[in-house]
Formats: structure tokens, sequence, C-alpha cells
């Protein structure tokens, strides 16, 4: 009995000379912010979006003490909510939709809560024609047979953006041809049924149809300062970027093509060093991700410090302490920020 005492008595002084982390596992002193699971919101299995969301769950689930799991969604407005309500704690949006919803506009109810951790690559869309197309301007579409989404608001907008900023009225300038999703237009073009069509280069369809009908071209989005600034100003999430010739497809030439940034967006319920463990998981793991998908192997370094500056939402607390620590958090993403939160 009296040497079970010592015993006792000599760990008790131990536990009290070390320090407490020296005693406690690493994660629970380093990572104790985190929460134990995490669900990532996305689009229906299969999409690009579920893809990428598996992608950095997988990431998270395998580099921290965290369960993150994906749960698909029928689109953005099933979800915006459940991230404001902090039903989901995460997730992968494109910034034409997060935009519209944290300022409140229709279709969108207002998210408040909302808070980007990292914005990856830029979705790239456009009209596309044949390639032996006489329609080599966005202006040379009117009159011509144009595939319009009027069930996905994003599509849709993107369509009409360009199609105004070239001076063409989508309502009366041209012949709409309605479609419901995004695999029907380059699905359309390749059966002769219409003239342009709406999507994006990385789209396998897109890419088909660029075999089957002996190369597709994408239109400019903007020919002129004024063209790009139009669509910047009046469509949020968007902007015009340029893509260098060959390295997409349908482009065969330097061509400006319209651009909306990926988001990986949290809510304001995450704790800061949640989201600074989380967003520090995904900058360290960028070989374990980066194959999954194109989107993915973009979601670089370089993608994510250019794109400081395009958050269509505020970033998270613990985000801007990650950038701040990496020495990449500028004066010109200080001042977006502010700009976004006194919108708000």
């Amino acid at each position: 009995m009296r040497k079970a005492i010592v015993n006792r008595s000599v760990l008790t002084a131990m536990l009290v000379l070390l320090p407490i982390g020296s005693y406690l596992p690493t994660s629970a002193v380093a990572q104790s912010g985190l929460p134990k699971s995490v669900r990532i919101a996305s689009h229906p299995q299969g999409a690009a979006y579920y893809v990428l969301a598996s992608a950095f769950a997988k990431v998270l689930s395998d580099t921290l003490p965290v369960s993150a799991t994906v749960r698909p969604f029928s689109g953005f407005q099933a979800w915006f909510p459940e991230l404001n309500r902090n039903n989901v704690a995460m997730g992968i949006a494109t910034g034409y939709d997060l935009g519209l919803a944290w300022k409140g506009k229709d279709p969108y109810q207002k998210i408040p809560n909302a808070r980007t951790l990292s914005v990856g690559t830029d979705l790239i869309l456009g009209l596309a024609v044949k390639d032996d197309s006489p329609i080599k301007t966005l202006a040379d579409l009117k009159g011509k047979r144009v595939t319009i989404n009027n069930v996905l608001r994003g599509s849709r907008d993107g369509a009409w953006a360009q199609l105004e900023a070239a001076g063409v009225d989508p309502h009366k300038d041209i012949v709409e041809v309605p479609v419901t999703n995004v695999v029907q237009p380059p699905q359309m073009l390749m059966e002769g049924r219409v003239d342009a069509a709406w999507g994006a280069p990385a789209m396998p369809q897109m890419k088909e149809a660029d075999v089957k009908l002996g190369g597709v071209r994408f239109l400019p989005a903007a020919v002129s300062e004024a063209q790009a600034r139009h669509i910047s100003e009046n469509f949020t999430g968007y902007r015009v970027t340029k893509i260098k010739g060959g390295i997409m497809t349908g482009v065969r030439t330097d061509t400006l093509l319209m651009a909306s940034p990926i988001n990986m967006v949290t809510n304001t319920k995450m704790s800061d060093e949640g989201a600074y463990q989380i967003l520090k998981a995904v900058w360290n793991n960028y070989d374990k991700y980066k194959g999954v998908h194109p989107w993915a192997r973009l979601w670089t370094h370089k993608k994510m410090t250019e794109n400081l500056v395009n958050s269509v939402a505020p970033f998270h607390a613990g985000a801007i302490r990650f950038y701040k620590e990496l020495g990449i958090w500028s004066d010109a993403a200080e001042a977006h920020q502010k700009k976004l939160l006194s919108a708000g």
C-alpha cells in the first residue's frame, strides 16, 4: 500500500512540474478549436462541386483530427440557408451565386453568416460555336439560335452578361433555345440544333463536341474595356480574364473569357482556430487533391493568393490570420474585406 502511495505521489509531482502541452496530445493542444466533424455541402454526386468537396473532405480527414464528409444538395438554393444556420459547416460555391446570396438578391435569401476560407480556381465560361462558323463575335449572334438556361440562374445570367455587354438584347435579338441543365448546350451544338452553346472549356461534353465537330471555338466575352467593365460591375462574381491559347478546349488563341471564382466557404460559427487549421491543411496538401479534377489542379497557392481580392463574401478571421502569417494578406485584400463587410 505504501509503495502505491509513493508512486501516485511521484506521478502527481511529475504532472505538476511538466508543462501542460507535454502530456496532452498535440492535436488537442494545437487544434482544440476544431470541430469533431465537418459536413461539406456540394452539388449532387458526379458534379464537379461534389468531386472537389470529396477531395477536400479526404484531405481534412487524413490530416486533421476531424471527420469530414460531403453532403450533396440539389443546388445552391438548397444549401446556402443550411450554411447560414450552421447545419453544414462548409461548402463549395461559384462566386456569382455566392455573391447574390451574400447580398440577399433574387433568388437567394441573404446569408450574413457566410465567410470565405479560400477562393481557388476560376470557372471559365462562355458561348461556343463550331470552329468553322462565320460567327466571330458576340455581336454576330443577332438572329442566331443560342442556348439559355432559365433553370440555373448563374448560367442564364452569365450568358445575358456577355450578350448585353456586346449590345445584344437576349430577349429580342437572339432566338432563345431553352435548356435545363449544363449538358444540353454542347449536345445541341453537336446535333446542329443551335448556333452557339453556353458552357465551360473543361466540360467533358465540350471536349466531345470539339472532337465530333472538328473543333469548337469560344467567342470573346469582351472586345473592349467598356464591355469587360459592364460584366464585372453589373454581374457580381463575374469578371473577364485572358485565357492563353492552347491550354483549354476551344481556346486556340489568347481569348478574353468570363471567369467566376470557385469559393470554399464556411460560416461565423466556425471557430477562428478551426478555420485556420482547415485552411492550413488545404494549403499544405495540394499534392493530395490536385489530381481529382481540373478545378482541383488549378486550386493552387498562386490562384488562392491572386483571388484574395476576388472574394464575394468576407474572409473568416481564422483565414485572414493564416494569410497574414504567410505574408500574402495585402493592403488591397484588407480594403476589399472592409468593403464587403460594410456592404453586408
